[in-house]
């Protein structure tokens, strides 16, 4: 629970931070650090800012009373030369290795505390095993890790040389030549990240410069680490950390040191960090060197708090020859927000390697500007050539986003959440990821190509083509830094995330590019939006990955950022993004306001592409999930007619056909539903190719419809192709394979195969449930597919339990009046009228019946007239069901294509109108023989009712 208290007299004194750090305490008053620590984050933060780093060795000691070990004593193998530095968290010996004879430092952590000592032991030493296994250039070398007398120590090389701090203070050093230095030093900060380590307290003093050039980070992972399951419990609330220090300075020596000045808001306040918080103190270390001045304002933790919560980044000095591309790199590593900046240490080491005037030189270089005189011929060659060599440079932007040290920690990654699958789901991730990035790479380069080589194309338009390029990298690369750290859930979603990369087709579209969609005029606003786009695209990759609701809180907020900047194609997009959030969360209502208000954005921003999305999004939204056809259908048309005016949009175009198949379906129009099903799946095989979950979700959507007119023949088939291609592109585990699973349950039941429809339908309800939880939609589908695999096995208690755990779970997530709940209303009423419940069975059926006549939904509306005609006559009100049944025969028989559904209306009106006193016997007659033809039609799965009228008829048939 975070400590939201005032400070108490208890906290620590900074005259005690300081004495800690310079190891003057006694291990009592150690003792009582710890306790207190472990239970307060604001004195947390500073203790662990606190503590020096490995120092030089020509440097001095600090002043240690830690009982340090006599020169001459031995440590394990190694012999103590001399005490070259001590701290709050150990001491630093110089010594030397008798068995590789080599002079080495040794830094003795100190372990013993308040709490259970072998815990910090286990702590400590594997923290210091990891940095062992850690081998980089611009990391200081860790030799050996070992253990004795309790305690746990660490042995590294012994640099020879000064610190980042005392490199950078002279004078002569040139902003370059200070880049550079520091890119070396965020090379060994991103081979920590890659391989799962944080520094936690980045700052010049812990980057070592040595006497041969080489630049080295020391002390990763190092200081106190709380494990991940009482971080949480022992994070401060924010203003915590202001609150109990509010007047403590920044710029004192001694325990201090600057060192809160380094820290991103997230450490301020002692929440969790990961390798983002490194990138800030990268950034304000970098800053204070190249305009010798912090980037935030403040002489107290308060002030500075306040400073960077509201990203008041200070200008640089008027005097400054840095240039402003360094300074917007660094602001943006300076957000206050971790997912607004860059995602990467590589990423920004990418940017700051991409100095606009270098690149120029290289440009002019490369076009043949050089002052020999050639003749026209060979300079227009040598032109062309270099062009070509210009453009195939022009992929650089990718190699920091997907390279083979993230396609390793990736791997490393998966295999750490314990999943079995997790293997296959990497090489299924790796492999999406490989397609997109060859397929990103070739566009940029034909982009470069059609305005530098070809000049078929403008200058602007190639800008267009790479800003929407980059949009794309920026989606890519939140995605991947998502699944470099991924829970067992992010690993079920993650092949799918991958592939719903949004395809760069559009960013070869002149005409779309060209829109009347313009960036703002203003810079500062321009600024804003890029950062902004860059945010919701982690905002997609959260959606994509299947983690919804925290999807949903970051769409609002960024909502209400883009609301604030004014910019409408910027709002539309965002919330377009939360109306999908907000639907896949079963809030259908506001999912329905926010669709609304993505549309209004759009059309006053002209992005009209976006507009016709959001209205397809409506039309599912509104048209089903509300149970609303007929608005779903007018949103439908709406979509169809704007996009006529569009151009030609081949992916926008199969999104639209889809919604008007599922408007035309939810208005009971089943027929030319199926003809616009078909044409999605032909479409989508064009776009995506016959091995493609978007291809799979085209043909379980066109089988279901098969499956609705009771045509199973024709829709396994189908869901066997949909399946087959899950396993292929996303695996086993996923839930849309499940869910097809479950179709496949439901098709084979029609045919009759009852024992193959239970193994898959449990299989499926027991995969959806481990996905998403005992309380989803799918979840109470798959339910209603065992009630009906019971029923058939005349299970009929088991039956009723599922569908009434179907019925409530669709009353609990679409609301009382939903389409489903009449279905499952209706499955369950089926249940007790095979158990002679018929009073219970005609009270559900009138309530399906009721809400299918307020959707407007004339054929089920008929077939639950049928049902009900049914109980009536059970109960022997024959006059009543002979007018029930009439009426739902005069809309079946002319629009229903399922054939049991129209033989069980025809048999039950022929058995009425037998028993009917003065009805008419050859009508019944008739109407049993058609009801015979139709079961027979029907397949397998009718047979028993096939029989039941075959016996009818021999008994009842009028000569």
């Amino acid at each position: 629970m975070a400590d939201t208290s005032e400070p108490e007299a208890s906290c620590i004194d900074e005259n005690v931070l300081v004495e800690l750090a310079e190891g003057k305490l006694d291990d009592t008053a150690r003792a009582a650090i710890d306790a207190h620590i472990d239970h307060c984050a604001v004195c947390r933060a500073l203790v662990a800012a606190s503590q020096p780093t490995l120092p030089v060795a020509d440097s001095m000691p600090a002043g240690a009373s830690q009982q340090p070990r006599p020169r001459g004593s031995t440590l394990a193998r190694y012999l103590i030369l001399d005490v070259v530095g001590a701290g709050g968290n150990g001491i630093v010996y110089a010594a030397y290795d008798p068995e590789l004879d080599r002079k080495v430092a040794v830094k003795v952590l100190r372990t013993e505390g308040a709490d259970d000592g072998e815990s910090r032991r286990s702590r400590t030493l594997r923290e210091a095993q990891a940095m062992a296994k850690l081998s980089h250039e611009n990391v200081v070398s860790v030799y050996d890790v070992g253990e004795e007398d309790g305690k746990v120590f660490v042995v590294m090389e012994l640099i020879d040389g000064s610190t980042l701090t005392r490199y950078c203070e002279e004078p002569s050093r040139s902003w370059r030549e200070i880049v550079g230095v520091f890119s070396r030093a965020g090379r060994g900060l991103a081979a920590a990240h890659a391989a799962g380590l944080v520094h936690r307290d980045f700052k010049p003093e812990n980057v070592l410069i040595a006497r041969d050039g080489r630049v080295l980070v020391t002390d990763f992972g190092l200081a106190r680490v709380l494990d991940p399951a009482t971080s949480a419990s022992m994070s401060a609330a924010p203003g915590d950390l202001a609150r109990a220090l509010p007047t403590h300075p920044l710029t004192r020596t001694g325990a201090i040191a600057g060192t809160p000045a380094y820290m991103p808001l997230e450490q301020l306040r002692g929440e969790p960090l990961d390798a983002r918080s490194d990138l800030f103190s990268f950034c304000v270390a970098l800053y204070e060197t190249l305009y010798r001045q912090r980037p935030f304002a403040g002489d107290s933790i308060e002030e500075l708090a306040k400073q960077i919560e509201d990203d008041r980044v200070q200008p640089p000095p008027r005097a400054s020859r840095v240039p402003a591309w360094v300074h917007r790199i660094l602001v943006r590593g300076l957000s206050s927000r971790p997912e607004a900046r860059f995602s990467s240490m590589a990423e920004l080491l990418a940017a700051l390697g991409r100095d606009p005037a270098r690149l120029r030189v290289r440009a002019l270089a490369a076009v043949g500007i050089v002052a020999v005189s050639v003749s026209a011929g060979a300079f227009m060659w040598r032109s062309h050539s270099d062009a070509q060599l210009v453009c195939q440079g022009a992929d650089r932007a990718l190699d920091d986003v997907w390279n083979v040290p993230r396609q390793q920690a990736m791997r490393i990654a998966f295999g750490a959440t314990g999943r079995p699958f997790a293997d296959a789901t990497f090489g299924k991730v790796s492999a999406a990821f490989d397609r997109y990035a060859r397929d990103w790479t070739d566009m940029r380069v034909r982009a470069c190509k059609a305005t530098r080589v070809s000049r078929e194309q403008s200058e602007e338009l190639m800008g267009l083509r790479m800003q929407c390029l980059d949009h794309r990298l920026d989606e890519m690369r939140a995605l991947i830094a998502l699944l470099m750290t991924p829970d067992a859930a992010t690993l079920d979603e993650a092949t799918r995330a991958a592939y719903k990369l949004t395809p760069l087709v559009e960013c070869a579209d002149a005409e779309a590019l060209t829109a009347p969609v313009r960036p703002p005029r203003n810079p500062a606003v321009r600024i804003q939006v890029e950062r902004l786009r860059v945010e919701l695209a982690a905002a997609k990759a959260l959606r994509d990955l299947g983690r919804y609701r925290e999807q949903a809180e970051r769409s609002a907020k960024l909502v209400a950022e883009a609301k604030a900047i004014g910019y409408k194609p910027l709002e539309a997009d965002a919330q377009l993004l939360l109306g999908k959030a907000l639907e896949i969360n079963a809030d259908y209502a506001h999912a329905a306001d926010a669709l609304h208000e993505a549309v209004w954005a759009a059309e006053a921003g002209r992005d009209l592409k976006l507009a016709v999305r959001a209205r397809t999004e409506l039309v599912w939204t509104v048209g089903h999930q509300l149970g609303k056809p007929e608005l779903g259908a007018e949103y439908a048309r709406d979509a169809e007619a704007l996009l006529s005016g569009l151009g030609s949009d081949p992916e926008l175009e199969a999104q639209v056909v889809a919604m008007q198949s599922d408007a035309a379906w939810e208005q009971g129009r089943e027929e030319e539903s199926m003809k616009l099903a078909k044409r999605v799946v032909d479409a989508n095989r064009t776009l995506y190719g016959d091995v493609h979950p978007q291809t799979a979700i085209a043909m379980v959507n066109l089988a279901v419809g098969y499956s609705e007119w009771q045509r199973h023949a024709d829709a396994l088939p189908l869901y066997q192709q949909a399946l087959a291609i899950y396993e292929q592109t996303l695996g086993t585990h996923h839930p849309l394979y499940a869910h097809t699973l479950f179709n496949v349950a439901d098709a084979e039941l029609g045919l009759a195969r009852y024992s193959e429809a239970r193994v898959d339908a449990e299989r499926a309800l027991a995969l959806i449930e481990t996905a998403l939880g005992p309380e989803h939609a799918l979840v109470a589908s798959a339910s209603a597919v065992l009630g009906l695999v019971a029923q058939h096995e005349s299970n009929y208690e088991e039956a009723e339990r599922h569908h009434a755990r179907a019925l409530a779970l669709a009353e609990k997530l679409r609301g009382p009046r939903h389409g489903l709940v009449a279905r499952y209303a209706g499955y369950l009423a089926a249940s007790a009228d095979a158990q002679g419940h018929h009073g219970q069975a005609l009270e559900l059926y009138r309530r399906a019946r009721s809400i299918y006549e307020e959707l407007g939904n004339e054929l089920l509306l008929a077939r639950t007239d049928s049902a009900i005609g049914q109980q009536q006559l059970a109960s022997g009100a024959l006059t009543d069901a002979v007018k029930t049944l009439e009426r739902a025969l005069r809309v079946q028989e002319p629009k229903d294509k399922s054939a049991p559904d129209l033989a069980s209306t025809r048999f039950a009106l022929a058995r009425t109108l037998w028993s009917l006193p003065g009805g008419d016997r050859a009508r019944a007659t008739s109407l049993a023989k058609a009801a015979q033809a139709g079961y027979a039609e029907a397949g397998p799965g009718a047979a028993s009712a096939r029989a039941d009228v075959a016996q009818w008829l021999d008994q009842h048939e009028v000569p």
